[in-house]
């Protein structure tokens, strides 16, 4: 009777819809076998209705997702439910669907989950190239530079005027004369500042350029004190 009454239940769910007899008979068996305490195994049931496990563990599942699986024993032989259930097929088919809508709304927000990381990455590098330091240029014309030649005769220039001044071997001592090996003319360059070098000899055969505020005259040059 128990198990008539759940067939009773599964066709009013529409749960034979599309189904084989056999399938519902070997669920409706198992299910009642089991209310009233009856050991009966999934072999046993099978032997009997000729299905496969596959088969009657899917009508199961599909009995679990009606409302008169959460009745008791009890409940479930006094109350008859009004309301029924959609065929299982088509309840499969909306689930499906409902799959594939999410999916489609997932991807679109990916992408725009996506189009911002990108926006935000490019943000990040264009910062990241603003705030490395940059090269300075090269030193221009009139940056100060010193020279310094070996041999008996040195030229400092200036870079604003353009008139080199020659230090020939015959001004200065003989040690100038002579190209003295240790002998250095240290040339000085100020563009644009007025000032042009002066010879001045040092103590140990050294040659001094310094600055004055005009044009040096090497007629009366003599080494320095």
């Amino acid at each position: 009777m128990t198990a008539l009454r759940l067939l009773q239940r599964m066709k009013r769910d529409w749960m034979h819809t599309g189904r084989r007899p056999s399938g519902l008979c070997g669920a409706a068996l198992l299910v009642a076998a089991r209310m009233h305490d009856f050991r009966r195994t999934v072999k046993e049931v099978i032997s009997v209705v000729k299905v496969c496990e596959s088969t009657l563990r899917k009508r199961l599942t599909e009995f679990e997702d009606t409302p008169t699986s959460q009745l008791t024993v009890d409940e479930f032989m006094k109350i008859d439910l009004e309301e029924e259930c959609d065929p299982p097929s088509y309840t499969a088919g909306q689930r499906k669907l409902r799959l594939k809508q999410l999916e489609q709304v997932l991807s679109k927000q990916l992408e725009d989950v996506e189009g911002e990381i990108t926006t935000y990455q490019d943000a990040i590098e264009i910062e990241l190239e603003n705030s490395r330091p940059k090269r300075r240029p090269p030193a221009a014309a009139g940056s100060r530079s010193l020279i310094c030649r070996r041999g008996p005769a040195a030229t400092a220039g200036s870079s604003a005027g353009g008139a080199a001044v020659s230090a020939a071997p015959s001004l200065g001592p003989p040690s100038l004369q002579s190209g003295w090996p240790g002998f250095c003319a240290w040339g000085l360059r100020a563009a644009g500042e007025g000032a042009a070098p002066r010879l001045a000899w040092g103590g140990r055969g050294v040659a001094r350029l310094q600055p004055r505020l005009h044009t040096p005259s090497f007629s009366g040059w003599r080494p320095a004190s």
